[in-house]
C-alpha cells in the first residue's frame, strides 16, 4: 500500500485548539444498532448526516465514512452530537502480497462526553462501537486520548483492503459523543508498515469562531448589543436608545470583556457544559441587592450595583452567541426581527440604569413593580435577578426542555411549571421572600428548582415555592432567554393599582398566556392535554383584552374577566 506523505502538522498544527482533560486510555463498550440510537432520542431512531473521503488504497474504492447526529430532548444524550466513523475498504482492490490494511484512526475530538451508558450497564462510557446491527466486521482494539485531545483508535485486526473488488473488509461503526457540532478537518490513518496519510472527515469543532468576525458578517445581530450608560430621565422612565452604546461603539476594554466570555462560554461547553453551581462571589442568582429600603418589608425588588450587572449583563449576551455560533439550538439569531434581539441583547431588557443609589452604587432596577407599569409591552421586565446561563441552560437541556423547535421548548417549560409549581402563600414582601426562598429579592430560580419550606408556613412541607403570576411569567422569561427564546411579561391592569396580573408574550411565536398562574391551575394539573392549549393567538388576545396588543391591556371589567379563562377552559 502507498499512502501519500504525512505532514504532522497538518490542519491540526495551524489551530489554536481548546485544552483537553489529562490524556490516557477511553472506555469502549460495544452496542448493537437500533438499541445505541435511544441513547440519542427516545424513538430509537435518528437522522444522520454522511460524508465520506476517499482512502488512497490500491485502486482508491476505500474511503472514510463520518457520520454525526443530534441527540433529541428526553434522551439520555440529549443536546450533545454523536460522531461515528468507519473504515471501508471492501472494494479497495491491491495487488497480492501488497500491504492492504489500516491498523489506526486518529481525530482531533476534543472533550468527549463522559457522562452516558452506551451499553446500558449502569456505568458511564466514552466510546461504543456497533458490533450488532450494522456493517462492519472489525472492531476496536483501544481508544487513547492524547494531552491535545486527539483519539487515536486501534483496530482489533487491520482493516484490510482485498485482491478483488467485495473482498475487502470494513470496520464497525464507532464513535463518541460531544458537546459541539461537527465540523469539516481532517482523520490520520496508519497502516501496518507505519505509513500515515491524512484524509478529509468531520470531527467537533475544536475553535471558537472569532466573534468580532462573527458579529461585523452579522450587523443587525450587532446592532442588537446595547449597554444603557445613564439614566433616563426617571428611574422608571423606559430608557431610549439615547442613552445606550452599542457595541459597534464600544470600548477596546469592553469589547475583549464579551469576548472573553465568549471565549470562557466556549471552553465550559467544549469541557461538558455542566451546570456550575451559584458562585457568591461572582455570578449567582442571589446577587447582592442594593435596594435602599432592602431593610424594610416593602414590595420586594431588586437592584444590583453596576459592576455586577455589566458582568451579568455580559455573560448573557456571551452566552446567546455561544449558541448560536456553536449550533447548540436549532434556531437561530439571525432569522429575529429587530424587537425579539432586543429582549435578547440590549441591558435594558433585564434592567434599568437607576443612578446613584449611596455609597457611591451606581444601581440598576430589576423588574417593575405595580405602581410603575409602563404602557408598552416592550418595556416591560421580568421580576429576576437572572441566573448565570451556565445554570440555567444545563438545567433545561439536561431536563429534556430543549425542543427541536422554539414552540416545543415553550411547551416542555410550561409543562415543567404544571408539573411543578405551586403559587405562594403570603405576599411578596422582603420578609416574607426570605422566609420562603432564603433571600431578599425575587426568587432565586435554584430555590424555585429545588424547593423550600416556606418558613412561616412550614405545614406544607418542601414545595417549588413560585412568587404568583409575576414570578411564574419571570421563570418563563429567564430560562427561555437561555435557549435563545425571547419572551416579554404582559401587564393586565386591575381595577386598583396593586392589583394586576401578568402574562406573557412568547415574542416569536406571537402567542400569548393570559395569565402566568395558568400552567400550575388545578384544572389544568389534571388535564392529560397538551399544555400549548393554554396559549392564545394574537386575535384572541385583542379581543379579550386590547386591541392594540403593543400595550399592557388598561383595566376593564371585561378585560379583567379574562385573566385566567384559558386554565378555565382548558380541556
Amino acid at each position: 500500500m502507498v499512502l501519500p506523505p504525512f505532514r504532522r502538522l497538518g490542519l491540526l498544527g495551524l489551530l489554536s485548539v481548546l485544552p483537553c482533560r489529562a490524556g490516557g486510555p477511553l472506555k469502549v463498550v460495544t452496542v448493537g444498532a437500533p438499541a445505541i440510537n435511544c441513547v440519542f432520542n427516545p424513538s430509537c431512531t435518528v437522522t444522520v448526516a454522511d460524508s465520506s473521503s476517499p482512502i488512497p488504497v490500491g485502486n482508491g474504492a476505500g474511503f472514510l465514512q463520518s457520520r454525526s447526529f443530534r441527540g433529541k430532548a428526553g434522551a439520555p444524550g440529549q443536546g450533545r452530537f454523536a460522531m461515528l466513523y468507519r473504515v471501508d475498504l471492501r472494494n479497495a482492490v491491491v495487488a497480492p502480497r501488497a500491504p492492504n490494511g489500516i491498523k489506526t484512526l486518529t481525530v482531533d475530538a476534543g472533550p468527549v462526553v463522559d457522562a452516558l451508558d452506551y451499553d446500558q450497564d449502569g456505568t458511564a462510557d466514552q466510546v461504543f462501537v456497533v458490533t450488532k446491527g450494522g456493517l462492519g466486521s472489525v472492531g476496536l482494539a483501544s481508544a487513547v486520548q492524547d494531552d491535545a485531545g486527539r483519539i487515536t483508535f486501534t483496530f482489533m485486526t487491520k482493516v484490510a483492503a482485498g485482491t478483488s473488488p467485495g473482498a475487502g473488509q470494513s470496520s464497525f461503526f464507532f464513535g463518541f459523543a460531544s458537546t459541539l457540532p461537527p465540523v469539516g478537518s481532517s482523520a490520520e490513518l496508519l497502516d501496518q508498515n507505519g505509513a500515515l496519510a491524512t484524509v478529509a472527515a468531520r470531527s467537533p469543532l475544536r475553535q471558537a469562531p472569532d466573534l468580532t468576525a462573527w458579529l461585523l458578517a452579522h450587523p443587525e445581530v450587532a446592532n442588537a448589543i446595547k449597554w444603557q450608560t445613564t439614566k433616563q430621565s426617571g428611574v422608571f422612565v423606559p430608557p431610549t436608545d439615547a442613552v445606550k452604546v452599542a457595541w459597534m461603539n464600544w470600548t477596546q476594554a469592553q469589547k475583549d470583556e464579551l469576548n472573553q466570555a465568549y471565549l470562557n462560554a466556549f471552553a465550559w461547553l467544549a469541557a461538558g457544559g455542566t451546570q456550575t453551581p451559584m458562585d457568591p462571589n461572582g455570578l449567582t442568582d442571589q446577587p447582592l441587592n442594593v435596594d435602599v429600603f432592602l431593610a424594610s418589608d416593602l414590595y420586594a425588588r431588586g437592584y444590583l450595583d453596576k459592576n455586577y450587572f455589566w458582568k451579568l449583563y455580559v455573560a448573557h449576551v456571551a452566552h446567546a452567541l455561544l449558541l448560536e455560533t456553536a449550533q447548540q439550538v436549532p434556531w437561530s439569531l439571525t432569522g429575529y426581527d429587530a424587537n425579539s434581539l432586543r429582549v435578547l441583547l440590549d441591558s435594558a431588557s433585564m434592567a434599568w440604569h437607576a443612578g446613584p443609589m449611596g455609597g457611591g452604587v451606581t444601581g440598576y432596577v430589576l423588574g417593575l413593580d405595580p405602581w410603575h407599569i409602563p404602557a408598552k409591552v416592550d418595556d416591560n421586565l421580568p421580576q429576576t435577578s437572572f441566573a448565570p446561563p451556565t445554570w440555567t441552560y444545563p438545567f433545561l437541556r439536561d431536563g429534556g426542555m430543549l425542543g427541536e423547535t422554539r414552540l416545543e421548548s415553550i411547551g416542555k417549560v410550561l409543562d415543567w411549571m404544571r408539573h411543578h409549581m405551586d403559587h405562594m402563600v403570603g405576599n411578596s414582601g422582603y420578609n416574607e421572600n426570605e422566609a420562603r426562598w432564603g433571600y431578599r429579592g425575587y426568587p432565586p430560580i435554584s430555590a424555585i428548582v429545588a424547593g423550600t419550606v416556606d418558613a412561616n408556613h412550614p405545614q406544607f412541607g418542601q414545595l417549588h415555592w413560585t412568587a404568583g403570576c409575576h414570578g411564574s411569567v419571570a421563570f418563563a422569561c429567564q430560562t427561555l432567554r437561555a435557549l435563545n427564546i425571547p419572551v416579554l411579561p404582559v401587564w393586565i391592569q386591575g381595577p386598583v393599582v396593586t392589583s394586576g396580573h401578568q402574562g406573557a408574550w412568547f415574542m416569536t411565536e406571537n402567542l400569548y398566556l393570559d395569565h402566568g398562574d395558568d400552567p400550575y391551575n388545578q384544572n389544568v394539573k389534571a388535564s392529560p392535554s397538551p399544555i400549548l392549549g393554554l396559549l392564545l393567538d394574537e386575535a384572541t388576545w385583542k379581543l379579550r383584552f386590547v386591541n392594540d396588543p403593543t400595550l399592557n391591556p388598561p383595566y376593564t371589567p371585561a378585560a379583567w374577566g379574562n385573566v385566567g379563562k384559558a386554565a378555565v377552559d382548558f380541556q
